[in-house]
């Protein structure tokens, strides 16, 4: 199958715009969410249930991880609105400056000129909606591990009755006595 010209396109900017997505990503945010994958691949699995120590992991220490991630999402966020409001003065600067006639043709020029930002302005969006996934599922984690926690914790209830009775009364003795009724 012969590759059109959209596909050479895409294929010149693709390997430049993923590698600039994951590396972004890695730098970032990636080690947050590195036993998030592993842990939810235990809770499923078929052969060997999850141990208390991974259930504690997850309870702990993935909203400890939670916290950071989302004062890092935050300040990526921040940076992401600098970005908008750079491209938006740099766009209002072209228009100003333009020797163009009409405000069409302005408008064009500017947005022309300005393609490159707002490919970026899509990345740091692509990666920020990555981020906010990665959060979910890890939400998610923690839910499915505290139902988990709290069934064992209420089987192990159940399956202790406290103190065993060894001395019963005598029940023949019990039963000549009169009830008032």
């Amino acid at each position: 199958m012969a590759l059109t010209e959209l596909d050479l396109k895409y294929e010149s900017y693709r390997e430049d715009v993923e590698s600039w997505l994951t590396e972004t990503y890695k730098k970032n945010f990636s080690w947050y969410f590195e036993d998030v994958h592993e842990l939810i691949e235990r809770m499923g699995s078929k052969y060997r249930a999850i141990t208390d120590a991974e259930l504690e992991q997850i309870l702990v220490y993935l909203p400890l991880k939670l916290f950071e991630v989302s004062e890092v999402l935050n300040n990526f966020k921040i940076s992401l609105e600098a970005i908008k409001i750079e491209v938006k003065k740099a766009k209002s600067d072209i228009i100003q400056n333009s020797a163009a006639t009409s405000q069409v043709k302005k408008k064009e020029e500017a947005e022309s000129a300005t393609l490159d930002d707002e490919l970026l302005i899509k990345a740091y969006t692509v990666v920020i909606n990555r981020v906010e996934s990665e959060i979910s599922l890890s939400k998610e984690l923690i839910m499915s591990a505290k139902k988990i926690w709290t069934s064992r914790k209420q089987s192990e209830l159940v399956g202790t009755s406290g103190e065993s009775v060894t001395d019963l009364p005598d029940y023949d003795s019990i039963s000549h006595k009169e009830y008032i009724k």
